[in-house]
Order: C-alpha cells, then sequence, then structure tokens
C-alpha cells in the first residue's frame, strides 16, 4: 500500500502558496504518493514547522510569521480519508500560541512541554501544556550549537539515544544530548555531528517499517 507524503507542508514550510511541480523519485514511487494541500485558511505567511496537537490529531499546529518576531502558532483542523491520510483542511487557522522566529522544529517533549527551534536567533523556546506564551529560552550560543537550529526531534523509544533532543542547525546536524528535568530542558553540549547536507530546516527518524530514504 502507497504512503501518503506530506510535501506541501513539511517539505515546502516557508511556502505560503501551492506547491511547485514536484516528482518522486523512482525508488520510492511504488510506494508513496504526493498530495498538494494548498496553502492553509488564515495562516499568514511564511509557513513555519508543524505538528498534531498532543492528545488531538485532528488538529494541526503550524508556525506563521516564520523567522521574526510577531511568530505564533496557529491550530487548523484537518481532514482524513478513509485511509487516515490527511487530504484537506477543516475551517481557518487560529492563534494557539507565542512563537517568535519559529522554524521547522515544532515537537512535544517530556511533560507534554513544545519544543520549538527559534531561527535566526540561534535559541530554542519552551511552552508548557495550556500556556499561550513562550516560558522558557535557552540561548545556545554557550552550549556550542553553530547558528542556528532548524529542525528539532526527540528520538522516540526503540532507537538508540531513546529520549534524547536532535537538532539540526541551518550549517550542521548537533547529535548532542540535551540534559532535560521535568519536561524543560535545562542545559547541555550541542557536539556538532560535522553533517551537512545543504542547510537542513527538518529532522526524520524513519520507522523500521518504512523504505529507507536517501
Amino acid at each position: 500500500m502507497k504512503k501518503s507524503l506530506l510535501l506541501a507542508l513539511i517539505g515546502l514550510l516557508l511556502w505560503p502558496g501551492p506547491a511547485p511541480a514536484i516528482t518522486i523519485d523512482p525508488f520510492y514511487a511504488g510506494t508513496y504518493t504526493f498530495t498538494d494541500l494548498g496553502s492553509v485558511p488564515g495562516l499568514p505567511p511564511f509557513y513555519g514547522g508543524l505538528t498534531l496537537k498532543d492528545g488531538d490529531p485532528n488538529t494541526l499546529l503550524i508556525g506563521g510569521n516564520a523567522n521574526a518576531a510577531p511568530g505564533a502558532l496557529y491550530s487548523i483542523g484537518v481532514v482524513r480519508d478513509a485511509g487516515n491520510h490527511i487530504i484537506g483542511f477543516s475551517g481557518s487557522a487560529s492563534f494557539f500560541a507565542d512563537a517568535a522566529f519559529n522554524d521547522g522544529g515544532v515537537v512535544y517533549g517530556p511533560g507534554g512541554v513544545l519544543f520549538l527551534a527559534r531561527w535566526p536567533v540561534n535559541e530554542l523556546g519552551q511552552t508548557k501544556p495550556g500556556s499561550a506564551i513562550t516560558d522558557r529560552i535557552i540561548d545556545l550560543d554557550p552550549l556550542g550549537v553553530v547558528p542556528s537550529p532548524g529542525g528539532l526531534a526527540f528520538v522516540p523509544v526503540g532507537f538508540p539515544g531513546a529520549g534524547q533532543l536532535k537538532l539540526v542547525s541551518w550549517a550542521v546536524v548537533h547529535p548532542g544530548h540535551f540534559a532535560g528535568r521535568s519536561g524543560h530542558v535545562q542545559r547541555g553540549l550541542g557536539d556538532p555531528g560535522g553533517d551537512d547536507r545543504g542547510r537542513p530546516g527538518g529532522d526524520l527518524l524513519r520507522p523500521a517499517r518504512l523504505p529507507a530514504l536517501r
């Protein structure tokens, strides 16, 4: 069965209009399909990162006014088909929480805390459950992170380093572990992995059951 790729959002986060022409490499064409979801109704450009709301798989959280001080997270309902693939949006985007300088990384971490990459200011923002502000901001410069973070991901159970926070900056991948306490990341060390993949803006930890990405 083919998998549906939400590339209109995931691969083109900063693109406010319809996705440009996209083709799927023949290596994946037998497994994946591409669906252009178009613009998110009511979401101000430019688009930032996105994640499904914790505990509500039918509500999408996505950044608007990305990479700028007025940036914020917005929520919007999603429409799914019989196979549970997202095929459209329901309603119009509404304000969810402050998210200045939001970029590709928007992920939930321990304790339901929402973690956001802040580009180009080289910071990590954290929003507590139920909060509409950025409750904590960590300056990543003293931790050795090369400016500035784009993608974020917590390593899931079953992968080496489960529970660690991984991030990719505009220049390199940082595989370092940012130690946390009570959900909030306190401090840690971002050791550059020396891996330059052409200015990455997101992370993907592939489940073993899916075909390898290259």
